[in-house]
């Protein structure tokens, strides 16, 4: 389930404040979320460790700063929950203004990597080269769902790279790729 609410009742629909996760494309980013989310925690990514605006509005109890690792990604796993407890706190960019804290429920976030896994066909064979960072909405969708099925995410080193997709592609090292249309016009 998806709601918006504005900052003041923000931190009030949670009951428990939730973790600061600094928001990076990073194997640790993957794996501190998804563990909160095992362990009933809501997150909240963050622009930095001084993002005022996010953390006045959430009120983190503690933040987390992962690492840089990118590269295949191995020994983290999304296991999907349901139910309509909070799992993440997103916020929209402000292109009518202000941004504004989007609640996210478990159920909403396995919803999507159920559907996407099904439409697609995900299975243990995909090798799937995530092109854009995995703490925005985007990335972070197409590894709980190639994850969850059991394939394998390849996170660039310095981001999406025609070059290496080509590299990668022809050493039969990925069969997938995860990339928004801009990105696409730079190849084109």
């Amino acid at each position: 389930m998806t709601r918006d609410l504005s900052y003041p009742t923000l931190i009030d629909r949670l009951g428990a404040a939730p973790m600061g996760v600094v928001g990076r494309s990073s194997i640790e980013y993957l794996r501190a979320v998804f563990l909160a989310f095992e362990k009933g925690e809501t997150v909240v990514t963050l622009r930095s460790e001084e993002d005022e605006e996010r953390i006045s509005a959430s009120r983190p109890s503690r933040i987390e700063v992962p690492g840089d690792t990118t590269g295949w990604v191995s020994g983290v796993e999304y296991v999907r929950r349901g139910g309509e407890e909070i799992a993440q706190i997103l916020f929209t960019s402000g292109t009518e203004g202000a941004s504004k804290g989007i609640l996210l429920s478990h159920r909403a976030l396995a919803n999507t990597a159920d559907r996407l896994e099904s439409v697609m066909r995900l299975d243990d064979t995909v090798r799937e080269y995530v092109g854009i960072p995995v703490h925005f909405s985007f990335g972070f969708g197409r590894c709980r769902s190639v994850l969850q099925a059991g394939g394998s995410v390849y996170l660039p080193p310095e981001g999406f790279n025609p070059v290496e997709i080509v590299d990668l592609l022809r050493e039969g090292r990925i069969n997938a790729v995860s990339a928004v249309p801009t990105l696409w016009r730079l190849v084109l």
